[in-house]
């Protein structure tokens, strides 16, 4: 569990499939991170829940989290693609509509690089956002994530092909903020 001012980072639990299903099928969320999105039904992801409950975190090389806000999911996020050898992950953060704007996502990003670089000693996250998307884009900007390049016609999306921007942030980088 990772502890913020307002917001709480915890394992995904049974009981929050239903705020990820909604979060998952919202194409307004979903659309911006995966392009067009596939609508998933709640058995699928409970599939999926039991399905990676029985191999650890560790050996699936990602590291799974909602953001709780008192007590209410507010959104989901990921560390994923952990490459222990390389010491580089990939970062994810959706927050849900209603709770968007209130710097959910930047602290929950703040919280996310802190466990990357001190807990599990990476040194470089990463993400790749549609250029679209100049919300998050800021968010991660915020954050002290500097742009590397971008992946031309990467995503589908709202009727055409669109870019992605890579964004990372170094430990070192981190560090000196």
């Amino acid at each position: 569990m990772l502890q913020g001012d307002r917001v709480t980072l915890r394992a995904v639990e049974r009981t929050d499939l239903g705020a990820i299903h909604a979060m998952r099928n919202d194409p307004s969320l979903e659309g911006l991170v995966y392009g067009a999105p596939l609508p998933r039904s709640l058995a699928e992801l409970e599939v999926q829940f039991e399905s990676e409950q029985a191999i650890p975190a560790e050996q699936r090389g990602e590291a799974k989290f909602v953001i709780d806000q008192s007590g209410v999911v507010v959104g989901r996020c990921d560390l994923f693609e952990i490459d222990r050898v390389s010491g580089t992950a990939r970062i994810g953060v959706t927050v849900d509509a209603g709770h968007q704007d209130g710097g959910i996502g930047t602290e929950t990003v703040e919280l996310l690089l802190r466990y990357a670089f001190r807990d599990l000693g990476l040194r470089r996250v990463w993400c790749d956002i549609l250029a679209d998307n100049k919300r998050s884009i800021r968010m991660c900007e915020k954050c002290g994530f500097v742009e590397e390049g971008r992946l031309r016609d990467h995503y589908w999306y709202d009727g055409a092909q669109r870019d992605a921007v890579v964004l990372a942030i170094l430990r070192g980088e981190w560090e000196a903020r």
